[in-house]
């Protein structure tokens, strides 16, 4: 969607992100480094705007998206918080 600067114009990004015709099920959320301490409020947000919403928030910071290692690790770890925010089970062992 572009990049954004500011608190404003992310929670800008994140209501037309929601409100866009293609209905959503997952939105990821890369936020610029600096507003990492905004973290919670991005996430309360989203919670408090569609509390009964099927929507599934990732939130991820600019940064660990542009490290210069370990990158497939990252990517790993997002895709299988996001599968088990959808209700899927990651791993399970079995008792014979």
């Amino acid at each position: 969607m572009g990049e954004v600067q500011d608190e404003k114009s992310i929670i800008q990004a994140i209501d037309k992100a929601l409100s866009h015709k293609l209905d959503p099920n997952i939105l990821m959320v890369v936020l610029p480094t600096r507003l990492k301490n905004s973290y919670a409020k991005f996430k309360k947000y989203t919670l408090a705007i569609q509390p009964d919403s099927q929507v599934l928030t990732q939130f991820v910071l600019e940064s660990t998206l542009q490290r210069k290692s370990g990158l497939q690790t990252v990517y790993t770890k997002l895709l299988l918080q996001m599968a088990a925010k959808r209700g899927n089970i990651l791993w399970a062992t079995t008792f014979d």
